[in-house]
């Protein structure tokens, strides 16, 4: 997820190359195509409502990729770069918080955010 966002990041950085663009874009809807075929995948440990939540997400990201598809422009790929950081920070604060259960250590009230340069950070 944040290899994905970084991608994306770096096509913005360089807006005149367009196949850097669309190979960055490829890349995510990749990454997005096989997160939707893990929450339709009866199998998956995910509660209903977050596999609802998801989908409604993957949805959206299909459809704002194939817009930047068609019309390919930079600026269209932040929205891209927002969703997938905050994914990536929301599963990091889960494992965080999943191995301070397993440990019987309190979970850290801190939450996570993911920069640009491809790291995540805590703040209190």
């Amino acid at each position: 997820m944040i290899q994905a966002a970084k991608r994306l990041d770096d096509a913005v950085r360089q807006p005149d190359d367009r196949d850097g663009l669309l190979a960055a874009v490829r890349l995510n809807w990749k990454l997005w195509t096989i997160i939707q075929a893990d929450i339709l995948d009866d199998e998956s440990a995910l509660t209903l409502e977050v596999r609802q939540n998801l989908l409604n997400l993957s949805n959206f990201i299909d459809k704002h990729t194939v817009g930047i598809i068609t019309t390919p422009e930079a600026s269209k790929l932040a929205t891209l770069i927002e969703i997938n950081k905050n994914i990536a920070a929301g599963l990091f604060d889960s494992m965080r918080n999943a191995a301070a259960a397993v440990s019987g250590e309190k979970a850290p009230s801190d939450t996570a955010s993911v920069s640009s340069d491809d790291t995540i950070s805590t703040s209190a």
